[in-house]
């Protein structure tokens, strides 16, 4: 019986072992109050993203953050950088818990890019972090229209609460060109509009016109979606309404 005490003692301990880290780890806990994205669409395809992450810290300490960048269906991710309330944290090739306002970046086994940064203990307090960085190769472009497969937020890569979030794209603006060409080249500019989301290209287009320049959009059957030339058609800023096949053709006349 004494043995059998004293193996059912044993067990008892080791199982204590086991679990007590795991209590550990699941008294830590934090939620995002927001988590917004701003993605910024480059001429070369590139996106440069921020990321503003308010961190509400509800039990435990933390000693350092962590993000980890998805990098399915792109060419890579580089450029990153941590700063906290306008406040740039340093980039070092490795850092430990008391290097507190460092950061590092690794790759991961799945191939992503995990960010870490020393933010010294914390605990029960909220913390606002801005995270940025370029990547390369999501807007991928076919002669049928360009496509953008990245995710923003990737699921599954955040393991505690997301209660708000936006994400916000800006593309290259259509209106600043043609305004700019408008003023250069007044009425020797052509401008052209052709299939895409939004009203986009709209003041350009007037602008064009009211510099006394010509005007072209693609037609409703071949656009993939209309809205930019529609916007310019029903406010009858269009000189001439092709298909896609025949804009070059227009253009040559023109000039």
């Amino acid at each position: 019986m004494r043995r059998i005490s004293l193996r059912a003692i044993l067990i008892t301990f080791a199982l204590a072992l086991v679990l007590a880290p795991t209590a550990l780890a699941q008294a830590k806990s934090l939620y995002w109050e927001r988590y917004d994205v701003d993605i910024t669409a480059q001429p070369n395809g590139d996106l440069r993203v921020v990321e503003n992450q308010v961190i509400v810290f509800t039990s435990g300490v933390f000693r350092e953050g962590y993000a980890e960048l998805a990098t399915r269906n792109t060419e890579g991710i580089d450029d990153v950088t941590v700063s906290e309330n306008g406040q740039p944290y340093t980039f070092e090739s490795i850092i430990s818990n008391g290097d507190e306002g460092a950061y590092t970046t690794e790759k991961t086994d799945s191939g992503n890019i995990s960010v870490i940064w020393a933010m010294g203990p914390t605990r029960n307090t909220t913390r606002s972090f801005e995270l940025a960085y370029t990547v390369h190769g999501a807007i991928r472009r076919y002669p049928e229209g360009n496509e953008f497969q990245w995710n923003a937020i990737s699921p599954g890569l955040h393991d505690f609460e997301i209660r708000a979030s936006t994400v916000t794209l800006h593309m290259p603006s259509v209106d600043v060109m043609m305004t700019s060409v408008a003023q250069v080249f007044s009425r020797r500019a052509v401008g052209v509009i052709l299939t895409g989301m939004g009203n986009d290209g709209h003041d350009g287009m007037k602008a064009i016109k009211a510099a006394q320049g010509r005007t072209i959009a693609q037609d409703e059957a071949s656009c993939v979606i209309y809205s930019m030339p529609k916007g310019v058609v029903d406010s009858g800023l269009a000189d001439k309404i092709v298909p896609l096949d025949k804009i070059a053709g227009e253009i040559a006349n023109m000039v």
